[in-house]
């Protein structure tokens, strides 16, 4: 039996937010991303100087989603691409403050 059949996925797809580059999450924000840190790597290595990450149509985040969000800042070399986060709501505000990694992240509405 598939215990996920009918589930909603998630899907991360590049974009633009306020004219910068970025990647929207839609769906559930539960898993890691291959296809997210391929759009990170992309973004970066076109000399990017910030990418932006679009959760106004993330449903909700889990603790994958923030283990994702960590893998997505250390695949770009220190220093080189500032992140930010647009359309969090309080729930991930505070999912992604109690796991300690809002010091490398800029949060955006």
């Amino acid at each position: 039996m598939d215990i996920h059949k009918g589930a909603a996925r998630m899907s991360a797809h590049r974009d633009t937010y306020n004219g910068k580059d970025s990647i929207k999450i839609i769906g559930p924000f539960d898993s890691i991303s291959d296809l997210l840190i391929e759009h990170v790597k992309d973004i970066a290595g076109e000399g990017k100087s910030e990418i932006v990450l679009d959760l106004s149509e993330a449903t909700y985040m889990t603790s994958q989603g923030i283990a994702c969000i960590i893998k997505m800042v250390k695949n770009v070399p220190a220093g080189s691409c500032m992140f930010e986060i647009a359309n969090a709501n309080k729930d991930m505000i505070e999912l992604i403050r109690l796991a300690h990694i809002d010091k490398y992240i800029t949060f955006i509405q």
